[in-house]
């Protein structure tokens, strides 16, 4: 399956844009979105700026390969999850929403005798799953095939200390000085 990571006809990553909406701890979902930030630009977070008010904050993410990121982020209390991230490179652009959709689709649409049901699976492999099980089942996935799973683990303690700093005050860290 082809991935916003892995077109490679669209060059060099630049810049991401990102806004996550979710009933998580507004911690876990800037875990999640770093995380894939860090996947989708290809480099390790350098620098970071936060703009924290309540339960929202506006990111500004530098990372070691000059790549930057604008995020968005939200913890509410209501709704289903929300999300879109749309990676800027040398030559393209590519986003994982329709550009002008503000809330996800569904996917599939199932009307039975049961009633009405839609899911918004992201991958018709796992159709069916809810979300956070199609989650779970990417993350086995991925330490099983991946070639260092100490490096899993290193970056996901880095990346917590991160999140941790990030939340506490409206400044920036840096890598090397406070992460």
């Amino acid at each position: 399956m082809l991935n916003m990571h892995d077109l490679k006809l669209l060059g060099n990553p630049c810049a991401l844009t990102v806004s996550s909406v979710d009933t998580e701890n507004i911690k876990l979902i800037l875990f999640r979105e770093l995380y894939v930030a860090e996947y989708l630009i290809g480099d390790k977070t350098e620098h970071i700026t936060a703009y924290k008010n309540g339960n929202s904050a506006n990111l500004i993410v530098g990372f070691k390969n000059k790549a930057k990121a604008h995020m968005q982020i939200h913890s509410s209390n209501y709704g289903e999850k929300q999300f879109r991230h749309e990676l800027f490179t040398t030559d393209g652009f590519v986003s994982d929403r329709v550009v002008d959709t503000l809330v996800v689709q569904h996917a599939l649409n199932v009307y039975s005798e049961k009633g009405y049901e839609t899911f918004t699976d992201a991958d018709t492999l796992l159709y069916g799953l809810t979300e956070i099980e199609q989650q779970k089942i990417y993350a086995i996935y991925d330490i099983f095939h991946s070639e260092n799973t100490d490096s899993l683990i290193d970056d996901a303690k880095r990346l917590e200390k991160i999140v941790n700093l990030t939340l506490f005050d409206n400044k920036t860290y840096y890598c090397g000085v406070d992460f």
